[in-house]
């Protein structure tokens, strides 16, 4: 069977689908629906993940993906696609897999509205007054808006597949070729442009100082573009830059007395070299595929375009479940239910809705959860 090492299996892409270390709350918001999202794609496709184990679980505090499943799930959908290419019908055509095409097309149609909808919400969310009913609106409205943004990311996961399909029609020994057809698919696609904008404000800070004017100047436009990120992005208890801005500087201070790491590749290099290896395959198929691999392709960029705009969306998703949950925490901590503001993350969604409803009234019961949880 032809999956070269070279190409990136979706296990190994998924590892920056969630954060690295995750709190209860973090978890309870992304956990679920980041299986959900991991199942729903591979249903779709044909080729559902049997019902045990888990695909994600939290272990010791970090989200652990059981990568087998998915690794074999893509090792039957590159059988179909093989068996199909051998067909007349499948060569004519050039399509190995319609389930493929009829899932990449509706994430190229869904994905652009729903990081729109997260948009319109977060603006929304931001002009509310604080309230009880308003707090657990918000609160009843994250989850849903969590799973939308993750079914997005699995565009990643289409772009993979296309990425595959397009190794299948190659011949065995374009190893090399496939590798750079899978520039930057790797290397966490939602982040890529993130990494390389923190990359290029440590470059400044060390080029012209922590003081400098146009290390002022830079941290000025990356606070405007990147406010709402933060360190660990997707963990809740990550303070976004905006908020404070001074962690941002001790972030720099830090890095200055580490060597600087290599230059994060850049999105658009990425897309530049994948656009490249693409030109030349086309030079190893015959006509009819010619056509296809053109159309793939043009998808399979697409979608990795897609894939970083559901990440940012997904930050946005966690900016928002944090403001809203350390705003619920200073009441919580005023009438004696929790010890400290951060302790909120170490309760659940869930758990923060019967606390803000009054259905866990006890500080004995409250503060016994989080203590059992700090205590793991």
């Amino acid at each position: 069977m032809t999956h070269p090492s070279e190409f990136p299996t979706s296990s190994s892409a998924l590892t920056g689908l969630l954060p690295a270390c995750a709190t209860p709350f973090t978890w309870s918001i992304l956990g679920p629906a980041a299986e959900r999202a991991l199942r729903r794609f591979y249903a779709e496709l044909g080729h559902p993940l049997p019902a045990e184990p888990l695909a994600w679980r939290l272990t010791d505090g970090r989200p652990t993906l059981e990568g087998g499943l998915v690794d074999r799930a893509d090792e039957a959908l590159l059988s179909a696609w093989e068996e199909a290419a051998g067909s007349l019908k499948g060569r004519v055509l050039g399509s190995a897999d319609r389930r493929l095409a009829a899932v990449v097309d509706g994430l190229l149609a869904d994905v652009p509205e729903r990081w729109a909808a997260v948009r319109r919400w977060q603006e929304r969310v931001q002009a509310m007054q604080w309230r009880q009913a308003t707090v657990l609106q918000i609160m009843e409205e994250i989850e849903p808006k969590a799973e939308a943004t993750l079914w997005g990311q699995t565009a990643l996961l289409a772009a993979l597949a296309l990425g595959r399909q397009i190794r299948s029609w190659l011949p065995p020994s374009a190893d090399e070729l496939a590798a750079r057809l899978a520039a930057g698919l790797a290397d966490g696609v939602g982040q890529a442009a993130y990494r390389c904008a923190l990359w290029e404000l440590e470059q400044t800070a060390r080029q012209d100082g922590l003081d400098s004017e146009r290390l002022a100047a830079a941290q000025a436009e990356f606070l405007g573009r990147y406010g709402g990120w933060a360190a660990e992005p997707l963990e809740a208890t990550s303070p976004r830059w905006r908020e404070a801005p001074q962690a941002l500087r001790a972030y720099l201070a830090g890095r200055l007395a580490q060597p600087l790491g290599p230059a994060p590749l850049d999105p658009q290099e990425a897309a530049r070299r994948r656009a490249a290896a693409a030109s030349q395959a086309e030079e190893h198929v015959g006509m009819l595929r010619r056509r296809a691999l053109a159309a793939a392709f043009e998808r399979l960029q697409r979608l990795t375009e897609l894939t970083a705009a559901a990440y940012e969306a997904t930050v946005v998703v966690i900016e928002t479940a944090r403001n809203w949950a350390i705003g619920a925490a200073q009441e919580v901590v005023a009438d004696g239910r929790l010890a400290a503001v951060e302790d909120v993350f170490l309760l659940e969604l869930e758990e923060l809705k019967q606390v803000m409803t009054g259905e866990w009234s006890s500080p004995e019961l409250v503060q016994g959860v989080v203590e059992k949880r700090r205590a793991r």
